[in-house]
């Protein structure tokens, strides 16, 4: 975690367009991609991949079928296509052996969110809670930037509640729910993280600002989280 926010820090909120003129999360990590740019070039899991790296966590199966690919998806914290036998064009999905799955969110743990049909599209590190239903989540490609950004915990109806003035807002619910992760080698630890008080409640727009992270939306919103 001290990795992503630092990062976050140095870029400042900068837009992906410029951004990849400074440093290209693809390219860092070697993972088939050459653009931060564009609806087609999601950069949330190289993103969250170059930290791990340089936090000195491993993020490569050199002997899978999709080895490189696998680093760019987010939902290749979970999934990948492993060994390939001589006789075979691809190769069978199997749970990524670099990443355990945490029942509950720690502090740093890797967060992917996940669509109802339970495929990962988006991931960034859990930083804190906002309220009961989201955590907020410290990654790129959110806003075409690196920046603190508030995801549902779990699927939900769309639903009303009162806000601190008494007043009734309408809510739309969720479609997609979280799903966390952390390197195996962090696994001993983590034990000790999952027994203590858990995450601090903030506020994401709070946390931009007091770290100097600028949020506005961009003039081209081309990429969407992915």
């Amino acid at each position: 975690m001290p990795v992503a926010i630092a990062e976050a820090k140095l870029r400042g909120g900068e837009t992906e367009l410029t951004l990849q003129d400074k440093i290209n999360y693809h390219i860092a990590i070697d993972d088939g991609f050459k653009s931060l740019y564009g609806a087609t070039n999601a950069w949330c899991a190289a993103f969250v991949n170059w930290c791990l790296f340089q936090a000195k966590y491993p993020i490569d199966n050199t002997t899978f079928f999709d080895r490189r690919y696998a680093k760019a998806r987010a939902h290749g914290f979970y999934e990948v296509r492993g060994p390939r036998e001589k006789s075979e064009k691809s190769a069978p999905l199997v749970r990524n052996p670099l990443f355990v799955e945490l029942d509950k969110p720690i502090y740093g743990a890797i967060a992917m969110v996940t669509s109802r049909s339970h495929h990962g599209f988006h991931v960034g590190f859990v930083y804190a809670k906002s309220g009961a239903k989201e955590l907020i989540l410290l990654g790129g490609n959110q806003n075409q930037r690196i920046n603190f950004s508030p995801f549902s915990i779990a699927l939900s109806a769309p639903y009303t509640e009162r806000d601190e003035s008494g007043k009734t807002k309408k809510r739309n619910g969720s479609r997609s729910y979280l799903r966390y992760f952390i390197p195996i080698s962090y696994y001993e630890r983590a034990k000790k993280d999952l027994s203590n008080d858990g995450l601090e409640e903030m506020n994401s727009d709070k946390l931009n600002h007091q770290m100097g992270i600028k949020n506005e939306k961009p003039k081209n919103s081309a990429t969407s989280i992915t």
